[in-house]
Order: C-alpha cells, then sequence, then structure tokens
C-alpha cells in the first residue's frame, strides 16, 4: 500500500502538482469561511427557570413559588443537581443535567412540568421563564449612546429606532436596552381617605383594571365580510385615570381623585449607565448560537454607523465592549507564535542538514499539513479559535518528524548510488511502515482526550481533534510530497554540490 502511494507521488508528477493546487486553493478558501470565535462552541447541560412574584418577600416566594417549582422539575430525567434562590420579588431554579444529555429534549420536558403548576401559582406571579444557560447569552458588543435629550427621550429613541433595526441583523439574537428612565403613571392612594370610604387598595386595583382594557368582542358578518370587534376603553390622559368611579361600602360613588394624586414621572433607578462621567443608554447585543462573534460585532458597528447617519439627532456612540476585538487579538498572537515556531523548526532543520534545497523538501510538511488541516476542520464544523489554533502550534514540531525521517532514508539511498527514482521510492518503502506506526501511536493518545467528559472534553476536544488531523496530514505529505520533490530536486548536480 505504501509502495503504492508513493510510485504513484513519484511517477505522476502533473497529478501531483494539480493536487498540490488543489489542496493549497481549498486550504485558503475555507480558511476564509472557517468562523472565528475565541472558544469553542459549548453546550453546557444547565437550564434555569425564573420566575417574577411582585411585592412579595423571600420566605413567601419560596413557599409558594420555589418549593412547587422544584417539586415538579425534579421528576424530569437525567438531572444530576437541583439548587434554588428564592430572593424579594423573584424565584430562581437551576438544573444541572448529567453530562451528554439532549438539552432540547430536556428543555421540552422542563416546560411541559412547569405547564402543569401554572395555573395553580398565586396571582401576581409572572409567567416562569425557562432559558437553556449558554455563554452565548452574555453580550458580545455593548455600546453606549448620548446626546442632548433626556434620559427618557433616548431610550425611547434606542427603543424605536435602534433596537428594531439592530435586530434585522441575521447573526444578533436580542438587544437589551439599559439605563434609561422609563415614564409611569403613579397612582398614591392616601390610606387615611380610603379607610374612611370603607376602601382596600385591592378594591381600588379591581376598579382600576376593569375600566382600562382592550379585548376582543367576537366577530360580525356583514355581508361577504366578517368583521373583528374589539372593545377599547384605554386611558388616554391623568384625567381619564381620575375620573375612574368608585363604589364604597355604603353604596356611595366617588372619583378615585378623591381619594388619591395621580401624577406623571418615572420608574425608580435600578440600574445606571455612564461613559466618561456622564449618564448614558446602554444597548446590549447578543448574538445567535451558531452565529460568528467577530461577524456579529462588525454587522452590530456597521448598523450603529448607518443608523447615525439616518437619525436627525446628534447622537454620540461609544464602543465599551466588542469581544471580537480581543477575539482577533488573541487569534492574531497564536498565529504569531505559530509562525515563531515554524521558523525555529526551520533554523533546527537547517542546522542538522546543512543544505537549504534539503531543508525546504522537509520544511513544505509544515504549510502543507498545516493548509489541508484548515479543509478538514471546515467540514468537520469546527472554529477556528485558540484551542484549535493551539493544536496547530502543538504540532508544528511534529509535522516535520515524518518528513525528516522519510528524507534522510531517501537521501542515504542516493549516497548509496540509486537513482533520484529508485531512492525515492526505496527510501520511502522502507520506513513507510515505521512512520505509520509512529503516527498512529500518537493519534492513540490523543483520541482519549478528545473523548473526555465534562467541561474538560467540550475545550480538549477540538484541540485532539485537531492535532490528530495535522499530523495525519504532515503523513500524507511525507508519504507523497517528499518523494515527489526529492525524486525531482536531489539531482546528481545537487549530491555533487553537497558532497
Amino acid at each position: 500500500m505504501i509502495k503504492k502511494i508513493a510510485q504513484f507521488a513519484v511517477c505522476r508528477p502533473a497529478s501531483m502538482i494539480v493536487l498540490v493546487a488543489t489542496i493549497i486553493i481549498l486550504g485558503f478558501l475555507n480558511l476564509a469561511k472557517l468562523p472565528i470565535d475565541l472558544l469553542p462552541q459549548m453546550d453546557l447541560p444547565v437550564a434555569a427557570v425564573i420566575t417574577t412574584y411582585t411585592g412579595a418577600g423571600p420566605e413567601e416566594v419560596e413557599e409558594q413559588v420555589t418549593k412547587m417549582m422544584e417539586g415538579v422539575i425534579g421528576s424530569v430525567s437525567g438531572i444530576d443537581t437541583i439548587n434554588s434562590t428564592s430572593s424579594s420579588g423573584s424565584s430562581t431554579v437551576v438544573i444541572m443535567f448529567d453530562y451528554g444529555t439532549n438539552m432540547d429534549s430536556a428543555m421540552i420536558s422542563i416546560r411541559d412540568q412547569v405547564a402543569l403548576v401554572d395555573s395553580r401559582l398565586p396571582d401576581g406571579v409572572s409567567k416562569p421563564m425557562i432559558v437553556k444557560m449558554d455563554p452565548n447569552m452574555m453580550p458580545v458588543i455593548q455600546l453606549t449612546i448620548d446626546s442632548d435629550l433626556s434620559l427618557a427621550d433616548l431610550q425611547q429613541l434606542a427603543e424605536d429606532e435602534i433596537e428594531p433595526q439592530l435586530l434585522r441583523i441575521p447573526e444578533v439574537s436580542s438587544v437589551t436596552i439599559t439605563g434609561g428612565r422609563e415614564k409611569e403613571v403613579k397612582v398614591e392612594v392616601d390610606p387615611v381617605k380610603a379607610e374612611n370610604y370603607g376602601l382596600t387598595l385591592s378594591q381600588i386595583t379591581s376598579y382600576l383594571r376593569s375600566e382600562n382594557y382592550n379585548t376582543s368582542s367576537g366577530s360580525v358578518s356583514y355581508g361577504e365580510r366578517d368583521y373583528f370587534v374589539r372593545s377599547l376603553q384605554e386611558f388616554e390622559s391623568l384625567d381619564d385615570i381620575g375620573e375612574v368611579a368608585i363604589v364604597t361600602g355604603t353604596g356611595n360613588k366617588i372619583f378615585l381623585k378623591d381619594i388619591a394624586e395621580i401624577s406623571e414621572g418615572y420608574k425608580d433607578v435600578k440600574q445606571i449607565t455612564r461613559t466618561g462621567g456622564k449618564y448614558a443608554v446602554g444597548i446590549h447585543c447578543q448574538k445567535e448560537t451558531d452565529a460568528n462573534t467577530v461577524d456579529a460585532c462588525t454587522a452590530v458597528k456597521k448598523e450603529i454607523e448607518k443608523i447615525k447617519s439616518e437619525l436627525a439627532v446628534d447622537l454620540e456612540v461609544e464602543v465599551v465592549m466588542d469581544q471580537s476585538e480581543y477575539i482577533q487579538s488573541s487569534i492574531n498572537a497564536t498565529a504569531r507564535t505559530m509562525g515563531v515556531g515554524a521558523i525555529f523548526a526551520v533554523l533546527v532543520i537547517l542546522l542538522f542538514l546543512r543544505n537549504i534545497r534539503s531543508t525546504m523538501v522537509v520544511f513544505t510538511a509544515i504549510p502543507l499539513s498545516i493548509i489541508a488541516t484548515f479543509i478538514l476542520l471546515f467540514y468537520t464544523g469546527s472554529t477556528l479559535n485558540i484551542i484549535t489554533l493551539g493544536g496547530l502550534a502543538l504540532g508544528i514540531g511534529r509535522m516535520v518528524d515524518d518528513s525528516i525521517v522519510v528524507f534522510e532514508n531517501i537521501y542515504r539511498h542516493r549516497t548509496l548510488g540509486l537513482s533520484p527514482y529508485e531512492a525515492a521510492l526505496k527510501g520511502t518503502t522502507e520506513v513507510g511502515g515505521a512512520v505509520l506506526a509512529t503516527t498512529l501511536t500518537l493519534m492513540a493518545v490523543f483520541i482519549p482526550i478528545g473523548m473526555t467528559e465534562g467541561i474538560a472534553g467540550i475545550l480538549f476536544k477540538p484541540m485532539a481533534l485537531t492535532l490528530c488531523l495535522a499530523i495525519l496530514c504532515s503523513l500524507l505529505v511525507a508519504l507523497t510530497i517528499v518523494p515527489f520533490l526529492s525524486s525531482r530536486m536531489l539531482t546528481d548536480e545537487a549530491m555533487e554540490k553537497r558532497n
């Protein structure tokens, strides 16, 4: 088998040239298409159920919400541990599954179980939010906007103009606005007046709710057309709220403005965003799970520039955090390390071979192996990150080992008087089995690393896969390219010069 491969490489130069050119072209094309990210894609087996119970204390939340959630979620299969936190107005249940659990199926099971108790939750409890813990939940880019507008108007601008346009970007999954001020209508009930009329806050709230609605009222058929009817009775001003009629316990009718002060203000500030010491509005963008971080950040910055040019407001935009810059700098640093390693490898080879032509024959294993590895990484769905590049950096020294062994044996046969063709064929055949065994042994060491379970397996599987692909490509280069180049470059004239 090895003899046939070497014979094909030596006897068919045109085919080898076309094959090498194809590998180089495909390698650079696939390298341009490879998604760039900081770390490999992680599918963490963690989910959370978050429920909001406004106005309730921690003990009330635990008794009426958290324990109920823990009871129904515990029946889902594949759960390792359940941790819960009950705080003022909020319940959070974190579910850790066994590694290897299908999280899509697990999320469906959690939703089905939570739906069983949804109707039994106390009044005032929001619909439970079920989320899968994912590193992609962290914003990939954070911006702040500032202008002469007030914080309330600036937030309104961000919500009405900026957020919808950013959400149209295919790589962006969600946009969060922070730091602004939201308007609200405040109804401050005088407790003394309410008590004099025998009214409670729950009664007043029910009157407000019944007077402010927008509901469907069925449909009306008229000729060949069907008209959908809605009952609209929503407050349009503060005076409308004040005119809400309330019937007291004695049967008298009063108005809400008689017992409460109604005003328009802002919600209490719970989060502040500052840029350069000034208050601003923050825009935080999360990317889609399978989207490329660098592409997402680039698309957001381009869209922001477009929005700035279209708005009549003089908007100041500052990028506070951009993951793509950190990723790009990390990737560039790793690539530089690979380049330095390759240069040192060449110098060491040149030191021992003491011939530039022989050094170039061996050195071809490094770039060709790396380029071929990019092709395989693309078709295996991997990303270009510091882990995969780290695997390539570790494999640079190993990439030339097979080529050195094959070349030295070919050179030995040339010094014994064989022709370039015979030396290339016989030299490769003799050591091909040993080179193959060495490569397979090294792959057998790294393959179990890629099969490790847990977070270590998620991180090191891409490195092990990349390293195995790289040394496999270096083996193919040693059995094909090295004998092909040796049969052409180790001519009688070159041998005489070296001797």
